[in-house]
């Protein structure tokens, strides 16, 4: 009997191979017969996969690669082989195909395990439902079952996931309800309940608009609207709170050493930066370390950290518009708003976005020292940022105000603006780069491409079924798994090149299973 391997695609496309005994090495190492480029194919892992010729059969063993080893589009890691197989090393690595030439037929044995790692992609042709129940590799049950309201994560399936996540909900609300009483009794102690409330009304009303733009910069993966709300809510109760107590007490104790005016201006220039950035960074970090599923990138880190710094903003023009209120009446008032709500709305989401940025690249490199390295290098840009915009804001009065902000915030803000374009078209190459083999398997057709791959056929496609909340919910919800599945894929190329593990390599599974899932009912 002879097994031949014909590379289809890849590195090593075009080229063939033979094996009638022994065995045959796949990878990138040196010691492998088909040895595929690093560069070329950065998904094959340096000692793949074997094949082993064996009792008038040929296995193939998946040698614990990080991304694994599909036969015909079902991840293996042990199985025999037959002719016309289609081997892919990786869900999107190089594809072989399997030719075997005998005087005797082969006798077909299925495969002695199967592991979950990656799902099958659908038959070529559409299928109305696709059977995952069916699968060998999934156990017993499906890991999506349709329900009547569209809405079917298996956490929400399960009675005791579903009590838990109404128990930490409840907690929640109960918390942030605790913390908001605290920060409004603080406020009302330090200006009146009256200069409180219209300064809590001038903060709030802009808030929605600066939230929506804030909301275009997560275009391409929208993240949950919880964890978009207790962002804010943690800018603007726990950072708030910890801020308004810290800076309180550095005032007081280099107020006692160096006078009262010393005191506010270090602790303006000093404190402010270091305890506030402090305060609103903590939690882009715990979002970082214990949320990454819903953690992609620096596109993320810069959104969950202007998101904070929104709450935490909102919070803080609460003292500042009812001060000015309270101490020169509706013009002192509209011109605080002026300064703070309409020229410069956006300087927190500048200072903590530099330690989102941080984060972002922790979570998108594999190298230990800048994962290590990048977050609190960004925290120390935040304070920088912060310390400056502040000392400027002190020593400049009335006209040399707005030079200032001329000649230095209005350049930082469009280098901003202009960093975010760059980095959410980054994210937009990174979603088409890695949905189009995804086509080519027929997991997504190549409509359905175009349109998450278009900001504009986005909105269209989900405004154009507005009259139907099913389906559009449907959609919503098949845009959002497609693009965590680019972005799975992409994080296990990533880990590949470093020869580093991913929790995307778990995910990407639940997340190709729920975009089929979805397929009819949108």
């Amino acid at each position: 009997m002879k097994l031949r391997l014909i590379i289809e695609s890849g590195s090593l496309a075009g080229q063939q191979f033979e094996l009638e005994q022994g065995s045959i090495q796949l990878g990138r190492s040196a010691e492998s017969q088909i040895r595929f480029d690093f560069h070329g194919d950065p998904g094959v892992s340096t000692k793949h996969a074997v094949i082993t010729a064996q009792d008038h059969n040929f296995r193939l063993i998946d040698e614990r690669s990080t991304n694994g080893t599909l036969i015909n589009g079902t991840a293996t890691r042990d199985g025999f082989l037959n002719d016309g197989d289609v081997i892919r090393l990786g869900p999107n690595g190089p594809q072989i195909r399997i030719a075997i030439e005998s005087d005797q037929p082969v006798e077909e044995k299925t495969a002695i395990f199967k592991a979950p790692e990656f799902p099958p992609p659908p038959p070529p042709a559409p299928v109305p439902q696709p059977e995952i129940a069916s699968q060998p590799q999934i156990p017993q049950q499906p890991l999506f079952q349709p329900q009547a309201s569209g809405f079917s994560l298996q956490h929400f399936t399960q009675t005791r996931e579903g009590q838990r996540t109404l128990m930490g909900c409840a907690v929640s609300v109960t918390v942030g309800g605790f913390l908001l009483l605290i920060v409004m009794a603080m406020m009302v102690e330090q200006l009146g309940f009256f200069p409180a409330l219209v300064g809590a009304v001038v903060a709030f009303i802009p808030a929605p608009l600066y939230l929506l733009a804030l909301l275009l910069i997560d275009r391409f993966d929208p993240e949950p609207g919880w964890a978009i709300a207790a962002s804010f809510a943690w800018g603007g109760l726990v950072a708030i709170l910890v801020s308004m107590v810290l800076n309180t007490t550095f005032g007081s104790a280099i107020g006692q050493i160096a006078g009262e005016r010393q005191g506010d201006a270090l602790t303006t220039i000093i404190s402010a930066p270091i305890f506030e950035e402090g305060s609103k960074g903590i939690f882009v970090l715990l979002l970082l370390l214990f949320l990454r599923k819903e953690f992609d990138g620096i596109v993320d880190g810069i959104f969950y950290a202007s998101v904070i710094a929104l709450g935490f903003a909102t919070f803080e023009n609460i003292l500042y518009y009812g001060r000015q209120y309270l101490d020169y009446g509706i013009g002192g008032l509209a011109q605080n708003f002026f300064t703070r709500g309409i020229l410069s709305p956006f300087s927190h989401a500048l200072f903590t976005s530099m330690t989102g940025l941080g984060c972002g690249v922790a979570r998108e490199t594999h190298n230990k020292t800048l994962k290590m390295l990048a977050p609190p290098a960004g925290y120390v840009l935040a304070m920088i940022l912060h310390g400056f915009w502040n000392a400027i804001a002190t020593a400049t009065r009335g006209l040399g105000y707005y030079i200032a902000y001329a000649m230095v915030w209005v350049p930082l803000f469009i280098i901003f603006v202009c960093g975010v374009i760059a980095v959410v078209r980054r994210e937009q190459k990174i979603i088409k780069r890695m949905l189009a083999p995804q086509v080519d398997q027929g997991v997504i057709t190549q409509d359905q491409y175009d349109i998450v791959t278009s900001l504009r056929k986005r909105m269209s496609w989900i405004f154009s079924v507005m009259n139907n909340a099913r389906v559009m919910n449907a959609r919503r919800r098949f845009l959002r798994f497609t693009t965590k599945l680019a972005f799975g894929y992409w994080h296990m190329e990533l880990a590949a090149r470093e020869n580093s593990h991913t929790i995307s390599s778990n995910l990407v599974s639940e997340y190709q299973n729920e975009v089929r899932r979805l397929q009819p009912l949108i």
